[in-house]
């Protein structure tokens, strides 16, 4: 299993440096911008100050998801801590010990009365808010810019119709945390028909629809995430927006209401595990979505956002460091473990945040 990890690994740094080359080959990314964006220093300090702000508001929505089963106290310190912790093994062990499986062995540490399924079913549940926070965003910027937006381009146009189908999935999939019980006992009727995983379904599928019995806590967590994934693309605006390149025939300039469009959208490919921490994939997505409106250096502009978090990330090494015997202890006694979580590739401040 492990040499398979390694194998996986591998192959997704290769597919992300193929990319890279061709981009580069191309001419559609520069690396020396990255360098020459940090003459903005203003720039980068707000930026890394409300990336931060953002992991403390994050590790808050995760712990009010574990109290809806857990009756002991997880303190505000220590949701902080192991966020951070997370976010720095997701970035440089990708494909093996993820983030996620080092936070849930302290959580099973503090309750061992939670259940390995509500476990992961809890980093299931922060990362689905934290993509309803993100898609929410999109598409209520879409609506609110349709006209304009529609006149730009024909792509853009297609662009903004995408994400009202991506929007409108997105309600209907967040309203079925609230189905009603029976219909939610005709569903685990038919899992139990699904052969090999159907016990394995309808476990996952009831510690979902139990979180969503916390009606006024779920839309609480969902309007936490819109401010979060505002604050992250906000972010990414403020790296990035005193580089942008037109074209020689493009009339008009990227606000950042319409970058609201289409920044959440390439931050939810970045976080398809495809490549380690998006790369490759998003440089390629960026240099694609920048490009409908009229940037022509997206690919370029992408590498200060990803050096954002992997900054911030990195400054996870702290508190690991300070807790590092009692996490080490905990890895090796549930080395051999089966449960294996595969929510996120280095990425967790996408979906998560």
């Amino acid at each position: 299993m492990k040499l398979m990890s390694v194998v996986k690994f591998f192959l997704k740094l290769s597919i992300a440096f193929l990319l890279i080359y061709w981009l580069l080959k191309s001419g559609k990314i520069d690396f020396s911008l990255l360098l020459t964006s940090t003459q903005y220093k203003g720039s980068w300090i707000l930026a890394l100050f409300i990336y931060m702000i953002n992991i403390i508001i994050v590790s808050v929505r995760w712990k009010v998801i574990l109290a809806t089963k857990s009756v002991k106290n997880f303190s505000y310190l220590s949701m902080i801590q192991l966020t951070w912790i997370g976010g720095l093994f997701n970035m440089v062990l990708p494909g093996a010990v993820s983030g996620d499986f080092i936070k849930l062995l302290y959580v099973r540490k503090i309750d061992p009365e939670l259940s390995k399924t509500f476990l992961l079913t809890s980093v299931f549940m922060d990362r689905v808010l934290g993509l309803f926070g993100l898609l929410f965003l999109m598409g209520i910027a879409s609506v609110i810019n349709y006209f304009e937006l529609i006149a730009l381009s024909p792509s853009i146009k297609n662009l903004v119709h995408l994400n009202f189908m991506i929007f409108l999935m997105m309600v209907l999939f967040f309203l079925s945390l609230f189905l009603p019980e029976n219909f939610q006992r005709r569903v685990f009727r038919l899992g139990e028909k699904i052969p090999f995983i159907g016990k394995f379904f309808n476990k996952t599928l009831d510690q979902f629809w139990s979180i969503g019995k916390y009606k006024k806590s779920m839309v609480l967590l969902v309007l936490v995430s819109m401010l979060t994934q505002s604050m992250n693309i906000l972010t990414f605006w403020i790296l990035t927006s005193p580089f942008f390149e037109y074209a020689p025939n493009v009339a008009h300039t990227l606000s950042l209401s319409h970058a609201f469009t289409f920044i959440p959208l390439g931050l939810v490919v970045v976080a398809i595990p495809i490549t380690p921490a998006g790369l490759g994939v998003g440089h390629v997505a960026f240099s694609t979505l920048f490009a409908y409106y009229g940037v022509t250096n997206g690919a370029s502009l992408f590498n200060n956002y990803l050096m954002l978090g992997a900054l911030v990330n990195l400054m996870g090494l702290v508190p690991y460091l300070m807790h590092r015997k009692e996490y080490t202890a905990d890895a090796a006694d549930t080395a051999d473990s089966k449960a294996t979580i595969r929510t996120g590739n280095g990425t967790a401040a996408t979906f998560g945040a």
